[in-house]
């Protein structure tokens, strides 16, 4: 991506691993339109709950997302299941420790997390309370970002979901990295 973003065309290719689910790609004269703004380029973020995914986030990466599932769920998106919290911080963990081996500071790195909270939709509501307080939990063990659905299913129900986390949920853990960097100062 980083010599598409920076070069008039790409070519390449890379071959599947011997093992594992990913098949490998070629390019032939690929040209990236529009070019980016952000200069030198975009931050890359990478998925992937498996090792292979932190691997490439620590050497190539500027963030990182892990996504909370079921086993069900893992094994339909193709990757290492991540049941809790717990596991997500064992991979944080992790990606700092690759992020050291690659030559880059430990905290390089952003780690993001999905699947923390089901979809959304004003039409069912939420306990913003719960979703806070999990976003402390997030933040608790080095996660800074939090992904999330919304309903697609009515364009009028998205909007309000949208507006409505926003003011319940967004500005109330907008500073929570900071107010537990507060608390464990003061403890």
């Amino acid at each position: 991506m980083l010599t598409a973003w920076s070069s008039e065309s790409v070519s390449g290719s890379f071959a599947a691993p011997e093992q594992g689910p990913f098949s490998g790609w070629s390019a032939r004269e690929v040209h990236v339109q529009p070019r980016p703004l952000q200069q030198p380029h975009p931050p890359l973020w990478f998925h992937g709950n498996s090792a292979f995914g932190r691997a490439r986030t620590a050497r190539y990466g500027a963030g990182w997302i892990g996504v909370l599932s079921s086993a069900r769920l893992a094994a339909t998106m193709r990757t290492a299941h991540l049941p809790d919290l717990a596991a997500a911080g064992a991979a944080v963990a992790d990606l700092r420790r690759r992020c050291v081996a690659a030559g880059r500071p430990p905290d390089s790195v952003s780690a993001g997390l999905g699947g923390l909270w089901p979809m959304l939709d004003i039409r069912r509501g939420w306990d913003a309370g719960a979703i806070v307080e999990a976003a402390r939990s997030a933040a608790s063990i080095g996660v800074g970002t939090l992904f999330t659905t919304i309903c697609g299913d009515d364009p009028s129900a998205a909007n309000e979901t949208l507006a409505a986390f926003g003011e319940q949920v967004v500005g109330a853990v907008h500073d929570i990295d900071i107010d537990i960097r507060d608390e464990e100062r003061q403890a």
